[in-house]
């Protein structure tokens, strides 16, 4: 029988994004890195960069 990783409740918070946040938050995770930057350009789009932007930005 598999073994439950996270409780309920955990795993209810990182599935959601937060309805407030500060500021100083945005900036620390939500800011990509030069080398997220370099791993994002060889995707064809702009949609697809954006897309994958936000999943590295919310993992």
């Amino acid at each position: 029988m598999p073994q439950e990783f996270l409780t309920t409740p955990e795993r209810l918070r990182y599935q959601t994004v937060p309805a407030s946040l500060l500021e100083a938050d945005i900036r620390q995770h939500f800011h990509l890195t030069e080398a997220d930057r370099a791993f994002l350009l060889p995707f064809r789009g702009a949609a697809n960069r954006l897309g994958l932007a936000l999943q590295v930005c919310c993992c």
